[in-house]
């Protein structure tokens, strides 16, 4: 039995081990025998006593008698109990269904102790389903028994039909108690707004829908009357079909706030006003800074969740951008103190600077391309900021460095005091369904069926372990605690991709040789598995039978594969107890070093470095040429949208984020300037609470994901008066807001115009250097094949996904390549010098064809590369490699002659 199995009434559910009953059953049948033997004896004597009579003894020793008699009878009425009631105990350790439905929350396992009254299982009654309404004490008068009624499961268009069975005759009223006497006592301090009582109204289903909507689940309850809704009865939504429907649905989605949502929110409005607070009460020159450090870091991790981000997530973030930051204050220092005599230079200078930041950002990881980004436009801010007054550079610097460390603590305090979500479970939770999903994946692949639905399994396994080597970086983040969790979850990730390639090279060999797998192997496999303790067993199954058939008989895949199962088990243990790191777990974890992926995005990066400078440098051509006063607010938008654009994968879509942002930011901008912020000015405390709102409604849609949220948080911020004194200059006010709309513009129209043309190079030279990993896997050299190249190769395979999705082709072909580097890279290939030797020109040919700069060098390349290889083949056969060696290179060289134009030509 497995859990949410269908199960018939009377069917066998689990056994609790029976010898302990077996032996209490014996135990009492056996007193009841001594007791039976015993009231024989008592019997006899008491009635040999009576028959006597009190002529041959007293009266009191005929009454001891039969008060002995009387009461071994009852110690043995006693002991037939004890045993009825042990055989009934025998009886049940055989766990039956008491009616036809599905098992589910089993949460018992073979050898697992139970205790009595205990619950293992919960069985859901098969055709007892009904429907729990929870109607307003308002809407009661419209429902009765007998009425029809309209449910609509959530998420299903399906609507199902039933009956109101009945309507609950009370419910508590939590604001009502009793006193002494026993009378009624209400509470006088309730509530100026009185929410309607609701309730339960029990619906019988016309029809039994099987386990098709589980028990618990929600739906949608209509009322329709004593007969059901017919067309021309129905709603106005309803008669004008799905567009109406549909507009209405958005305009709930649009003002609704979901209970998940509001948490972040009231934590995005603490920090606001926590930095607002403290830049004010300190009397800092610029609050604005302050307030918008802790708003962007705040909110920028929520709107790249899509809901509140998880522990550690805001406190990386914040020291992101204090590094940007700093590196940006120095960076403009130093242009300034170096051209300051020349203007123009100077800012022409920072918008090359502010390109280099980009471009930078766009070869680094991602998660720390934002402290690069934001260096590069720091810089341009400062620059265009002091261009009246540059003698308080060092001033405006030191300022702005420190109102931003101010609004990073505030936003980690407000994360700090509302308790920021734990991802730990999450992890443990996909280590457990990523295993079980190994299993399925390596099931598939030994069946040999459909390639597509092969090619989707381990697409979708290359996908989820990306997203767990994110989660880990997020567990590093939440806290110190989890260093030994990070570590294992590091290996965990080499693990699983080893488990992929393991399970791909099985059904590729399954092509040309199929009986490698034996058939004890194809019979282990068909067994389904649905939890990682199904795993757990056919593991420990496994491994009996490869000791018991011998390492030699056992395809080598497959003893890889169970091999990394098992190591993963031992680890996936250790990330969730957090326990010491044992020995043998030690001795997984210093295996081999990691080696770093190295970026295929060259090309992208200076495509994104001439996007960012050119726009910088028509920004100021525009800003110098029109004289236009809100030229500086232009260009500053225009660094910051194409900086932080660029290295995002689609930069227009941020564009236009931005300038719905800031369009959106004029008329609320307007609201704060004229009408708000003047009338609250005199109390910090309605200044505070009107920037709450603020803060509090545009976080619920920053956790929507809502078009143009982000940008209107931000733009809103920065035009409204939060300096050191307030001052309130209309034009100033306009210009600083139309300045962002046009910078916003300017940048979308530089990147419309230079476009990105690098896919289709990114990716041939993904491609290139799986071939370049293949061919550096042949070698003698032992630090090299100590090498773990399999994170950098997936890393790269996960970009190639992106970029390309739905490209089987070229995601079957970067497959082949991974699977050639492994298994080449445990082959036992001969040493020799003369191999040696060639295995470096080998690699030397292999590195000009990823960096030649036409077509025709590199095809000229290429060709010098096959014929490399079967000089090498020739060589292995004169060396006498073994066909372990021989094997994979031929593959290798057959694949790279089939697919030489896609690997050469642009």
């Amino acid at each position: 039995m497995h859990d949410n199995q269908l199960v018939k009434k009377d069917q066998v559910l689990f056994t609790i081990d029976q010898p302990r009953y077996q032996k209490a059953l014996a135990e009492a049948e056996a007193d009841v025998a001594y007791y039976q033997v015993l009231a024989q004896e008592k019997r006899q004597e008491a009635g040999r006593r009576n028959r006597l009579g009190v002529q041959a003894m007293s009266r009191e020793e005929i009454d001891q008698a039969n008060n002995v008699l009387q009461t071994v009878l009852h110690q043995l009425a006693k002991a037939q109990a004890t045993r009825d009631l042990a055989k009934l105990d025998l009886e049940r350790t055989v766990i039956r269904a008491p009616a036809d439905g599905w098992v589910t929350n089993l949460n018992v396992y073979a050898g697992e102790f139970i205790t009595r009254g205990s619950t293992a299982v919960a069985l859901v009654k098969k055709n007892s389903f009904y429907v729990q309404a929870y109607m307003e004490e308002t809407k009661l008068e419209g429902v009765r028994p007998g009425y029809r009624a309209e449910i609509t499961p959530l998420g299903s268009n399906r609507v199902l039909k039933g009956t109101v069975d009945s309507v609950a005759a009370g419910v508590t009223n939590a604001s009502s108690t009793s006193d002494a006497k026993g009378m009624a006592t209400i509470d006088s301090n309730l509530e100026w707004v009185r929410l309607a009582q609701r309730v339960p109204v029990r619906i019988r289903l016309d029809e039994q829908q099987g386990n098709l909507w589980p028990a618990g689940t929600t739906a949608t309850v209509v009322i329709t009357g004593k007969q059901d809704r017919d067309a021309s009865q129905d709603s106005f939504f309803r008669k004008t079909g799905a567009p109406a429907a549909r507009i209405r649905l958005i305009v709930m989605g649009i003002f609704s706030i979901a209970n998940q949502h509001i948490r972040f929110a009231v934590k995005l409005a603490c920090a606001i006003v926590l930095a607002l607070f403290i830049g004010f009460h300190f009397q800092l020159e610029t609050p604005r800074w302050a307030v918008l450090t802790a708003a962007i870091v705040a909110a920028g991790p929520a709107f790249a969740a899509g809901g509140e981000p998880y522990s550690g997530a805001i406190r990386y973030r914040g020291m992101l951008r204090i590094i940007g930051t700093f590196i940006g204050c120095i960076a403009a220092l130093i242009i300034i103190i170096s051209m300051i005599r020349a203007p123009l230079l100077m800012i022409l200078v920072c918008c090359v600077w502010a390109g280099f930041c980009t471009w930078i950002s766009s070869l680094v990881r991602i998660e720390n391309s934002y402290a690069w980004g934001l260096s590069g436009y720091t810089a341009l801010i400062i620059v265009i900021t002091i261009q009246t007054e540059p003698l308080l550079t060092p001033q405006f610097a030191l300022e702005r460095c420190s109102e931003i460390v101010i609004g990073i603590g505030c936003a980690i305090l407000a994360d700090l005091l509302f308790s920021p979500r734990s991802i730990k479970q999450e992890v443990d939770r996909e280590l457990d369904s990523l295993l079980v999903a190994q299993y399925q994946l390596m099931q598939l692949c030994i069946k040999h069926g459909d390639s597509e639905e092969v090619d989707n399994a381990w697409g979708d396994l290359v996908r989820r372990t990306a997203a767990l080597e994110g989660m880990r970086s997020n567990l590093n983040m939440e806290s110190s605690r989890w260093v030994r969790a990070n570590r294992r979850l590091k290996a965990l990730n080499t693990l699983s991709l080893t488990l992929i390639t393991q399970s791909c090279e099985t059904y590729l060999i399954q092509n040309t040789r199929p009986e490698l797998i034996t058939d004890t192997f194809r019979e282990l496999f068909e067994t389904p598995v649905e939890t990682v303790q199904d795993v757990h067993r056919q593991l420990k199954r496994m491994r009996r039978v490869i000791v018991w058939t011998g390492e030699r008989e056992t395809p080598v895949t497959l003893y890889s594969w169970v091999g990394a199962a098992t190591r993963y088990l031992l680890l996936k243990r250790g990330v969730i107890s957090n326990t010491k790191i044992s020995a043998t777990e030690e001795e997984i974890l210093q295996g081999e070093p990691v080696v770093k992926v190295e970026s295929a995005e060259r090309h992208h990066a200076m495509v994104n470095f001439w996007r960012t400078t050119l726009s910088c440098i028509l920004g100021t051509l525009f800003w110098l040429w029109t004289g236009w006063t809100s030229g500086n607010g232009a260009m500053v938008m225009i660094a910051v949208v194409t900086s932080l654009a660029m290295r995002l994968p689609n930069p227009r879509m941020v564009c236009i984020d931005f300038i719905y942002g800031t369009l959106a930011a004029l008329p609320l901008g307007l609201l704060y300037f004229l009408v708000i912020i003047p009338n609250t000015q005199q109390s910090m405390l309605l200044l505070c609470l009107s920037l709450a709102v603020l803060g509090f409604f545009i976080g619920i849609e920053v956790q929507k994901r809502r078009l143009g949220s982000m940008g209107a948080l931000a733009s809103t911020i920065n035009i409204i008066v939060l300096d050191n004194p307030m001052t309130f200059h209309f034009s100033q006010f306009l210009d600083s807001a139309l300045g962002q709309i046009v910078g916003c513009m300017l940048a979308f129209i530089v990147i419309l115009l230079v476009r990105d043309k690098s896919k289709d190079r990114t990716g041939r030279v993904l491609l290139n250097q799986f071939v370049s990993a293949a061919v550096s896997a042949m070698t003698t050299n032992v630090v090299r094949r100590k090498e773990n190249r399999l994170p950098a190769l997936y890393q790269q395979l996960f970009l190639l996904m992106n970029k390309f999705p739905g490209d089987l082709p070229k995601f079957r072909l970067a497959l082949t390549m991974i699977i050639a580097h492994q298994r080449l890279r445990d082959a036992p290939i001969p040493v020799n010098e003369d191999l040696s030797v060639f295995h470096r020109q080998l690699r030397r040919t292999a590195d000009h064809v990823i960096s030649a700069g036409s077509d025709d060098k590199r095809r000229r390349y290429f060709g010098q590369l096959l014929d490399e290889l079967d000089i090498y083949q020739e060589k292995l056969r004169i060396w006498e490699a073994p066909p372990q060696v021989t094997e994979p290179v031929k593959r290798l060289t057959g694949m790279l002659h089939k697919y030489q134009n896609a690997l050469t030509d642009s």
